[in-house]
């Protein structure tokens, strides 16, 4: 049995328990037994999804730039206008990484990731939240397709942190103060964290004005003045870096899409939207549109019904608007599609008054997030583990470090630091190899791999000029990158590192040790990786820096 089967058992046990019991929980308070059980089963889908990321947490994305800015400059990083706007939340959690070794900071990222989402869906089964089927509706936050660019990353964490900020929007007021301050905190370092503050401010005064109830229009006039705080300060940022929302390559593309990614994107909680094409999806969307906004405007949970679609709507366009120059380069993009896909499985929870209809429609969300779970199962961002605790173990070696980070083409780029076993090293770069210290040895067994030439993703497009300061690169980089694995036979243990020279001999950088053997018949820390800023030509050849330090040569690739 593959623990996927493992996991996939009790999942569906915990999902029939849910459905059980919202034949007697949809409308009324829900228990806190089932609040903890519904916490949990989020917990269950999200291992599902990407078990990579609880078993080898790695960075993702624009996890690099959190990880150097933080370091580098410190806690004045909350001010970086990051696409455009701030990222508070982010840069928060980054912080308290950098005050741990940065070994951890991987697994501090992702889960925290974690711990935030499901904080989330915590409050989404609030029994001070006025909406059907709660539990349902906290499990749609981690199953819908559309999560598997935002779940479990810190990166993302600002797409998932609004649906918590709306479900705030239909509490009644706790009994206990410490609540509201636990709200405002959340309400606040949320508004501060994307510009979905913005949107949420007519949405909390409508919500204030229109609230009879003394104390929970007191409630609502506090996070009331938090968001609009937030979205002023969000605003302000916004004006200052006018390049943020306009991106991307400008491309030909029909009117039409502007109708249609949305609706393929939010369908796919319904299975494969996208196989509509043309006139007759551009109808069918816009046919779809009308529908929901009929249905709105009707009761039951009338008001929430029309905040969901007018918050989905305003994500989509703002997110569609940034790219406006080259929209048919967002067929992929999820981010901005992600709490209207949500909010799609809600919005089926919220229409009917009568008990029948109602059980029919949750029995058809529950169908639909069953059939949807073997879908997102197992599809993580990236399969391949970068070994982040490997390379991050290297930061305070002396030597200066460019690390490999997800997706495909981010690198991180740390300098050599003035203390550390292998800083001796570090200024050797450009010497003669035969100046290092230590004769040579024959004690050694391995193999130098190939040389590959490799661009930086293009992060000027995301993040502007800033992000290659932050990663520690620049933007006319191009890099290097070879592999292989050497064993000290006489030590029995892994070489302490690997000189990589060319063809005159001349060291032109180093290969970090420690790293899983990707071949046969060598202990399984024996690989070494190796990222390199100059071109070391087509006579590269290597030297493993043994535990007496050696030189013991390297045979090249066959």
């Amino acid at each position: 049995m593959t623990v996927l089967d493992r996991v996939l058992d009790p999942a569906i046990q915990a999902f029939v328990t849910i459905q059980n019991t919202l034949r007697n929980q949809a409308g009324r308070d829900v228990t806190l037994p089932l609040r903890i059980t519904t916490v949990l089963a989020a917990l269950v889908v999200l291992y599902m999804r990407s078990p990579i990321t609880f078993t080898h947490p790695q960075m993702w994305g624009e996890d690099a730039f959190l990880f150097h800015a933080s370091r580098f400059i410190g806690w004045t990083s909350v001010s970086i206008a990051w696409a455009g706007y701030l990222a508070t939340a982010q840069f928060l959690v980054a912080l308290l990484a950098s005050y741990f070794n940065p070994v951890y900071a991987a697994a501090i990222y992702c889960y925290a990731a974690v711990a935030l989402t499901l904080a989330v869906v915590w409050f989404v089964t609030s029994p001070r939240l006025d909406m059907p089927c709660k539990p349902l509706l906290a499990i749609a936050v981690v199953i819908v397709p559309m999560g598997h660019e935002e779940l479990g990353t810190l990166t993302n964490i600002q797409w998932i942190l609004p649906i918590g900020v709306f479900a705030l929007l239909f509490m009644r007021a706790a009994k206990w103060s410490v609540i509201l301050w636990l709200e405002v905190a959340f309400t606040g370092i949320s508004s501060l964290s994307g510009p979905f503050s913005i949107f949420f401010a007519p949405l909390f005064i409508w919500t204030t004005l229109f609230t009879r109830d003394g104390l929970n229009r007191r409630r609502l006039i506090v996070l009331t003045i938090v968001d609009l705080l937030g979205a002023l300060i969000q605003l302000g940022v916004i004006a200052r870096h006018p390049g943020a929302v306009s991106q991307g390559v400008s491309t030909q593309y029909s009117w039409m899409l502007w109708v249609d990614l949305p609706f393929w994107q939010w369908m796919s909680d319904f299975g494969p939207a996208i196989i509509f094409k043309g006139a007759s999806c551009t109808a069918l969307a816009l046919l779809c549109l009308a529908i929901a906004v009929l249905l709105a405007v009707r009761r039951p949970y009338r008001t929430q019904k029309i905040f969901m679609l007018l918050f989905g709507v305003a994500m989509a366009v703002a997110g569609m608007y940034k790219f406006r120059a080259g929209l048919a380069t967002q067929l992929g993009s999820q981010r901005y599609f992600y709490a209207g896909s949500v909010f799609a499985l809600w919005f089926i929870c919220c229409l009917a008054a009568r008990a029948a209809l109602r059980k029919l429609l949750i029995g058809l969300v529950v169908l639909l997030e069953l059939l949807v779970l073997p879908a997102v199962a197992n599809t993580p961002r990236s399969p391949d583990d970068t070994e982040w605790p490997v390379w991050a173990g290297y930061i305070s070696s002396g030597l200066p470090v460019i690390i490999p980070t997800s997706a495909s083409g981010w690198y991180l780029g740390m300098p050599a630091m003035p203390t550390g076993p292998l800083a001796p090293f570090a200024g050797r770069v450009g010497d003669d190899v035969s100046a290092l210290p230590g004769g040579i040895s024959m004690a050694c067994t391995g193999r130098l791999g190939r040389l590959d030439k490799i661009a930086i993703h293009d992060w000027s497009l995301i993040t502007g000029p800033e992000a290659f300061r932050l990663s520690g690169l620049n933007e006319s980089d191009w890099l290097w990158a070879t592999s292989g694995w050497a064993w000290d036979n006489a030590a029995n243990h892994q070489v302490k590192l690997v000189v990589l020279v060319n063809a005159a001999n001349i060291v032109v950088g180093f290969g970090l040790p420690g790293f899983r053997r990707q071949d046969s018949g060598a202990p399984t820390r024996a690989g070494w990786n190796a990222v390199l800023r100059t071109d070391p030509g087509a006579g590269m050849h290597a030297y493993a820096i043994l535990q007496n330090g050696a030189r013991c040569p390297l045979p090249g690739q066959p």
